[in-house]
């Protein structure tokens, strides 16, 4: 393999520098620290690309108790942690603790944390040490066990510059099995808040939706006027959700249903009419057009949810699930085109997306023949302007196979 020579020292000094920023911005971590090793001028513009993210560990925190001046140069460019440390033994733990706390300060723009299958004793030592500081905008939790639901509201309480916020399998006891953290509004919830993702919260510990609504119900005090995204996978069906009004992306996970008196599955949301700055709707939850008792959610329900749709829509999502086209047949058409043909809430309408997968579909992806065919030629009620994306998703991906867009 041919390598190309590097660049002479008198070119690479007459490249303006403003351009070498622009151009690294782009530039992947392998490419940048090649450009870092050109010279002193680009190794420094170069640096906080390189180290924008960090993982924070128990091998950094020895090396750093071992040579704190060599990093000097690295932890003020880092804006983005991520910890993975875990605590349970004792003298360990104050080494732990004793580099964190000389390591955090040096860390002066540090914006974001994300904490991943980490003991929740790491999350709350970092916490204390960062406690009123309103420096940090974004946190991630994921994978971690609370003491108690009180204790998970302190945590997130104790940065009240929080601007995003996003928990993924987090647990705490239920309500009675512990007598810490049954009042809602205990803590007051942060009120900068505007991005709010709460994502899988039942992988281990069944929870059926009450984990997402102490949270929501908690925030709720604080922080309807502030968020503007939301995206959650379940909802117990409590009503908090039409609390958030100014929500104007909302993105409704595949979860979100329970069990009607029929034994049926429906959806936990029945209406969107609180939602008066809603722009962007996604709906994961998929549209199961199949009768043979397999269907997730009974085929009806989507109707009249888009129905109630009460400010004017942007971008819409959703997608449909079935066997043979004639399944087809049983999506309301009707309604969808009645309402992008005559609602004023849909006159805006800049994109409509609708996924489809089908279980036996053969191995080829379908064509866009087969797209005109089964989803564009029933959308006649599209309006001119309004872009229609179809996509297809083989089963068991979360990315769609092929897509074809109808301008």
């Amino acid at each position: 393999m041919a390598y190309p020579n590097p660049l002479p020292l008198e070119l690479s000094e007459r490249i303006p520098q403003e351009i070498f920023n622009e151009v690294a911005t782009f530039a992947d971590p392998v490419s940048l620290k090649s450009l870092s090793l050109v010279s002193h001028l680009w190794e420094a513009s170069t640096r906080h690309l390189l180290f924008y993210e960090f993982q924070i560990n128990e091998r950094f925190l020895y090396w750093f108790s071992k040579n704190p001046e060599g990093w000097q140069r690295i932890l003020p460019c880092i804006q983005r942690a991520h910890i993975a440390l875990h605590f349970g033994i004792p003298e360990r733990d104050a080494l732990l603790k004793e580099g964190l706390s000389a390591a955090l300060p040096r860390m002066v723009k540090l914006r974001q944390l994300r904490f991943e299958q980490g003991g929740s004793k790491a999350i709350l030592l970092l916490i204390a040490l960062l406690k009123g500081s309103e420096q940090i905008t974004g946190l991630e939790i994921r994978d971690g066990a609370f003491e108690s639901f009180q204790v998970l509201q302190g945590t997130v309480a104790s940065l009240p510059g929080l601007e995003d916020l996003l928990v993924k399998d987090i647990w705490w006891p239920k309500d009675g099995e512990r007598n810490e953290g049954s009042a809602q509004a205990m803590v007051p919830a942060p009120r900068k808040i505007i991005n709010l993702t709460i994502d899988t919260m039942d992988s281990r510990y069944p929870t059926r939706g009450r984990t997402t609504s102490q949270i929501l119900s908690w925030l709720a005090h604080g922080n309807v006027d502030s968020i503007r995204f939301m995206s959650v996978v379940e909802v117990d069906g409590s009503g908090v959700l039409s609390k958030f009004t100014r929500v104007e992306t909302l993105i409704l996970g595949y979860r979100w249903s329970t069990y009607d008196l029929g034994n049926r599955l429906s959806p936990s949301v029945k209406t969107l009419s609180a939602f008066k700055a809603l722009k962007i709707l996604e709906i994961r939850s998929v549209i199961s057009l199949d009768l043979s008792g397999l269907s997730d959610i009974d085929h009806t329900w989507y109707s009249d949810l888009l129905s109630t749709v009460a400010s004017p829509l942007s971008y819409l999502t959703f997608k449909l699930a079935f066997y043979g086209e004639d399944d087809l047949e049983r999506m309301d058409w009707m309604t969808l085109n009645s309402l992008l043909q005559n609602s004023p809430f849909y006159a805006e309408l800049s994109g409509i997306v609708i996924g489809f997968m089908r279980p036996h579909w053969p191995e080829r992806p379908p064509s866009q023949a087969d797209c005109d065919r089964m989803i564009r030629r029933r959308i006649p009620g599209l309006r001119p302007g309004a872009r229609l994306t179809v996509e297809f998703y083989a089963s068991g991906h979360w990315s769609p196979a092929s897509s074809f867009i109808y301008d």
